[in-house]
């Protein structure tokens, strides 16, 4: 027998499993509920879905607000040891349920809804920080998460999402990023001024793109400056107000033949390389 929080539920129309039952990313972050009832009090700032044994356990880890899991049958063994300390309620469903349910199919057998945190403002996240990434337009979520991946991973002190880029807390972003998305500090730059204010700050504006006058190698030369790396979409690249919020264009040179790199890719190197002098 589990442990008194893991609840058996064999019906799909349960209102226990209205926030995981066919509700889009946006719905989510908007705050709307499956009764189309604003969020509840324990998550004011909407909510989000997380996927996954290891983003889960990542969560948990961090003491994120996971508000409720869902498991399938079949995976409820394998969460019980992270689960252990979690006191909230575990939702234990069949596989098919799963997915009918959440309106996709649930390979993982691992959902999770968590309340999002409250934003945060850029000169919170730029206090004591040396090296923030900014996205500039990035519309893609595997990009996004795998560019959180990275900088979580390389010690990058924060993200600030650009206008028109995806949301890191979209469901794809968090299960591409490994939960990094959902854990390492970022801010939404609403107005389109953030880059200016960093400028300001002192902060150096560095754009990756492949016309760039200055290599990454020269730039890791140089002494270390807090640094706010820019990164534009795959194809157009850097938009217009990323490009112009530059100090400078950085580029990363590649094989004769070769087209360009991945905008995840050319991130991971640059931000390798920025933390390594960072550290320095």
């Amino acid at each position: 027998m589990g442990p008194p929080s893991e609840i058996g539920v064999d019906d799909a129309d349960d209102p226990r499993l209205a926030p995981y039952r066919r509700l889009t990313d946006r719905a989510l972050r908007s705050g709307s509920s499956g009764a189309g009832e604003p969020v509840a009090a324990d998550a004011p700032h909407g909510r989000f879905l997380a996927e996954g044994h290891y983003v889960l356990e990542r969560l948990i880890a961090v003491g994120a607000p996971v508000l409720s899991v869902l498991l399938t049958d079949r995976r409820v063994e394998a969460a019980r040891s992270y689960l252990a300390g979690y006191a909230g309620p575990r939702y234990v469903v069949s596989e098919a349920m799963a997915s009918q349910v959440a309106g996709f199919p649930v390979h993982r057998g691992v959902l999770a809804v968590v309340a999002r945190p409250a934003p945060l403002s850029i000169a919170e996240l730029a206090d004591g920080a040396a090296l923030l990434v900014y996205l500039d337009a990035l519309t893609d979520t595997e990009h996004v998460g795998a560019i959180f991946r990275s900088a979580s991973a390389l010690g990058v002190d924060g993200v600030i999402v650009g206008p028109g880029t995806a949301d890191p807390l979209y469901r794809r972003c968090v299960r591409v990023s490994s939960g990094a998305s959902a854990v390492l500090k970022w801010v939404s730059d609403q107005h389109g001024d953030a880059l200016a204010r960093l400028g300001a700050s002192g902060w150096r504006r560095v754009g990756l793109s492949p016309e760039g006058p200055t290599t990454l190698e020269d730039l890791a030369q140089r002494p270390a400056q807090p640094t706010v790396l820019i990164v534009g979409s795959e194809g157009p690249g850097l938009g217009e107000q990323g490009r112009s919020g530059c100090d400078e264009l950085v580029s990363i040179p590649i094989a004769d033949g070769s087209d360009s790199l991945n905008v995840a890719a050319t991130a991971a190197i640059a931000l390798y390389r920025l933390s390594m002098r960072k550290l320095e």
